[in-house]
């Protein structure tokens, strides 16, 4: 009997491909044909996964990076979110033509493709190929209730004025999205996208059939979700690469105690400043270790100190994040997932996009501190060393998922997705109603 071929999409930021990544490990553990399609830079860690890479050579790297990860913050600026938003359009007419080339000699029976690689799904729907949708931060899905993402960080609030604060940003949120649309309709409908939403309102960049949310619903603020969106939990991995030169390993003695500082692989704009504040920090904690990471195994590896501040190129979160014993981060969703499952207290000090999202869901279910400032931490590091109810809180948290099987909740939707194509004119239900998480 032929395998179930399942293909997975992700460009080459581990934020994005990591999580891919982990389902690609859990499929093939399972008996599914699985390939992994992204470019050159992410070959090292699909192999690594154990996973067959189909590297597509039509981007180029080192523009892209500098294209998604520029010198200054994006955050909410239209003039700057629009001009990004152009240099990535023509990465997608490339990309397109591609897979348009790949799959008129390919097929799958399932493509899952990362939320940021929407052409994927215009090949696959001109292809006849069921496409779905990797969600590692469902908080940026639009709905008509609830509050809307980008916009800062709001939090959700009962009270009428805030409500109708949350109507208004929904309002604008979509203005603007109309409107760039609108600014790049000639090349956007030259992609195959005649408009951004359906008739129901829901987007079309994201797949109709299926949306994996990479988290917990009770980490998200209410609204009411895409009925193609399904939380399935977070999909943490992190390979460990054994065929290149080992990065400077961090190292750790039992009486002190541990602060990793990481703001991921981008952000490169602001890692000097906060960098220079660690530093300071370690002044005024003697008794405290700092280890710094620039997020880039692709550097060459390094480790410089200052008092008692350590900056490497990269540290692993899987292999040595269970020795810190809290965490200062950007709020990126697979660190602070990671920093969940290790039950890590965090301090989180949002740089741009929907980290600032990220952080107010954190903060109100007192899962971390949110600082709004680089000044503010060393306030929040004293509640943290004197025993904060952060930890506490986590643990409870966790509690709720304790017997929670991320595999199965994967798995079981894709095995749905099989049955339903073997008795598609049955009238039985694709899939279940209730989320996993």
């Amino acid at each position: 009997m032929k395998k179930i071929s399942i293909d997975l999409l992700a460009p080459p930021f581990k934020g994005h491909l990591h999580p891919i990544l982990s389902m690609g490990k859990q499929l093939l553990a399972h008996g599914f044909d699985v390939t992994v399609l992204s470019s050159e830079t992410a070959k090292v860690d699909i192999e690594a996964a154990g996973l067959r890479p189909l590297l597509l050579t039509s981007i180029d790297d080192k523009i892209l990076i500098e294209c998604v990860n520029p010198a200054y913050a994006v955050r909410s600026s239209p003039t700057k979110l629009i001009a990004q938003f152009k240099q990535v359009i023509s990465f997608f007419r490339l990309l397109k033509t591609e897979l348009e080339t790949i799959y008129a000699e390919r097929s799958c029976d399932l493509m899952i493709a990362d939320f940021t690689l929407p052409v994927a799904g215009i090949v696959a729907d001109q292809n006849d190929i069921v496409w779905w949708t990797s969600m590692p931060s469902p908080c940026v899905i639009e709905s008509s209730t609830g509050t809307p993402s980008y916009l800062g960080g709001w939090k959700e609030s009962d009270s009428l004025p805030l409500k109708a604060r949350d109507w208004l940003g929904r309002k604008l949120v979509r203005l603007f999205k109309r409107s760039a649309f609108y600014l790049c309709k000639k090349t956007i409908r030259s992609l195959g996208l005649d408009n951004i939403y359906r008739e129901d309102g829901t987007e079309v960049i994201y797949s109709k059939h299926c949306i994996l949310c990479l988290g917990y619903q009770d980490f998200e603020f209410s609204k009411n979700w895409p009925k193609a969106a399904k939380f399935v939990g977070p999909m943490l991995y992190t390979p460990e690469i054994t065929d290149e030169p080992a990065h400077e390993a961090p190292m750790f003695q039992e009486n002190k105690r541990y602060v990793l500082v990481t703001l991921g692989t981008h952000l490169d704009w602001c890692k000097k400043g906060i960098y220079q504040e660690v530093e300071k920090l370690s002044i005024q904690f003697p008794d405290v270790v700092f280890h710094f990471t620039d997020g880039n195994a692709n550097n060459d590896s390094y480790a410089k100190s200052h008092n008692q501040c350590f900056r490497f190129s990269y540290i692993n979160y899987e292999c040595y994040l269970p020795k810190y014993d809290f965490v200062i981060h950007h709020g990126g969703a697979g660190i602070l997932y990671y920093c969940l499952q290790f039950e890590k207290p965090c301090i989180v000090i949002p740089q741009d996009y929907d980290q600032f999202d990220h952080a107010a869901r954190l903060e109100a279910l007192n899962l971390s501190i949110w600082v709004k400032n680089v000044k503010e931490i060393s306030i929040a590091l004293q509640t943290l060393l004197m025993g904060s109810c952060v930890a506490q809180s986590i643990k409870s948290f966790n509690e709720r998922y304790a017997n929670k099987n991320h595999n199965l909740a994967l798995l079981g939707l894709v095995e749905s997705e099989i049955k339903r194509r073997d008795i598609e004119n049955s009238g039985e239900q694709l899939y279940p109603v209730n989320t996993f998480f």
